[in-house]
This record gives C-alpha cells, sequence and structure tokens, in this order.
C-alpha cells in the first residue's frame, strides 16, 4: 500500500512539474536564444552578373561573371529563460570576385 501511495504521489509531483514548465515557456515575452548546435548546412544555387573592368579593347569595356553562392547554416537553440527549443536559420553568401584585385 505504501507503494502505491509514494508512486502517486511520484506521478502527481512530476505532472505538476510539467505543467509549471508549459506555464513559464508560455508566458516567457523576450526569449534570451543560444546556440546549442548546429543542426546542418547546405549551399543553395548560385546567380552571376557582370562586373565591369577599368579595361577597354577596341572601344569596349571589359567585364567578368562573378557568381554568388548562398549558404545556410540551421541552428538548434534554446531559451535560457524558459527552456523552449527550436531551430533558425542564417544566410551568408559570397561572390567570387570579392578578392579580385580589380574587381572596383
Amino acid at each position: 500500500m505504501r507503494k502505491k501511495v509514494a508512486a502517486i504521489a511520484m506521478a502527481m509531483a512530476l505532472c505538476a512539474g510539467f505543467v509549471t514548465q508549459n506555464v513559464q515557456a508560455a508566458s516567457c515575452t523576450s526569449h534570451d536564444w543560444r546556440i546549442i548546435g548546429i543542426a546542418g548546412e547546405y549551399t543553395s544555387g548560385s546567380d552571376s552578373h557582370k562586373v565591369y573592368r577599368n579595361l577597354f579593347v577596341d572601344g569596349q569595356q571589359v567585364y567578368s561573371y562573378c557568381t554568388i553562392t548562398y549558404k545556410t547554416t540551421l541552428y538548434n537553440v534554446r531559451c535560457m529563460k524558459c527552456g523552449e527549443s527550436t531551430t533558425q536559420s542564417e544566410i551568408t553568401s559570397s561572390h567570387s570576385l570579392a578578392n579580385d584585385p580589380d574587381h572596383r
């Protein structure tokens, strides 16, 4: 009989703890997100555009093609206040001619 009472008391305590945690998550008005890990990274399509140079050949201005590549990083984040977890993404782009000394 004591084991049953102890088991019921423990179950009630656990349920009360979950309810409290859910109420805290719902009442968190300004999350304090922290990165807890990387969920994934991928490179998506690329665009290109003309970059005109300060060079002329037969009266025509010379140009090169700059390729823009997009990288998306998915982060697992957790709120330090309420414990809620989610995924956030960051997209960065890189230009193939960005470090080219002739790129003006």
